[in-house]
């Protein structure tokens, strides 16, 4: 049977394939489920930056989907590849997006299908502003906490710590973590202040340095520089859990 895919898709397809990738059907599959339904909730028009990290490589997983050229990943220290993802070792291990938009970093998000190291502090994704301003997503935090931060706003939520979507936006003033499909956690949205370092995964850029490293394993990742709703958030959790079921990696 002849699979259609989205055009979207079949650009990233053709793109992770020029690295080397041999391609299946479920990889073609599972970038079809995520730019077409993401579209559908209009989250890939919101999106600057998409990683589906498919096809187990350096070069295949460092392609940003959403404008294919631009915001690829670039890695320091020690990161494994794989058909499940991308991996740090928790010690020096990261990947920078050079994203750096310093007005506009509003919603950020990833699927980790590790839980990482229980007993140490991680920050999986994001920067730590000059004046202390942050953009950043993590599900270990002085154990089982987990803590997002947009701009002076701040939720940290103690609980336990599954793996799964985890994403943190803002709407109706309010600054939201949800976990796989359910809010978890709000505080009320202070401002969004310049930001000028580039976005990590993996460990939190704090410009000087980058700290708070994670060994945790990414299967997807997006940045955008609009608030997602929670109704679109919780949409794109389901679509992200889905397609990770495809590869076979949930």
């Amino acid at each position: 049977m002849i699979l259609i895919i989205d055009p979207d898709a079949s650009k990233v397809i053709d793109a992770v394939r020029s690295t080397g990738v041999v391609i299946t059907r479920p990889m073609m599959e599972y970038a079809h489920y995520i730019i077409s339904n993401m579209k559908a909730i209009g989250t890939w028009q919101l999106s600057n930056a998409v990683y589906g990290f498919v096809g187990g490589t350096a070069d295949s997983h460092a392609i940003n989907w959403k404008t294919i050229g631009t915001y690829t990943l670039t890695y320091s220290g020690t990161i494994t590849h794989s058909a499940n993802g991308m991996q740090g070792d928790g010690t020096n291990g990261y990947a920078n997006t050079n994203y750096s938009d310093p007005l506009l970093k509003r919603s950020l998000g990833y699927y980790v299908n590790t839980l990482g190291n229980t007993s140490v502090t991680e920050l999986d994704m994001g920067t730590l502003g000059v004046t202390g301003e942050g953009f950043f997503l993590s599900n270990r935090v002085l154990s089982n906490f987990i803590y997002g931060s947009i701009g002076n706003s701040n939720v940290l939520v103690s609980r336990t710590i599954p793996k799964g979507f985890y994403n943190s936006s803002v709407e109706s003033g309010n600054q939201f973590i949800s976990v796989n499909g359910v809010v978890i956690g709000r505080t009320t949205y202070l401002a969004n202040p310049v930001d000028t370092r580039a976005v990590t995964i993996g460990a939190r850029n704090e410009g000087t340095v980058i700290a708070y490293f994670s060994n945790k394993r990414f299967c997807f990742s997006y940045i955008s520089s609009s608030f997602f709703t929670e109704s679109q958030s919780l949409q794109q959790s389901q679509i992200v859990t889905n397609a990770q079921a495809i590869l076979n990696r949930a």
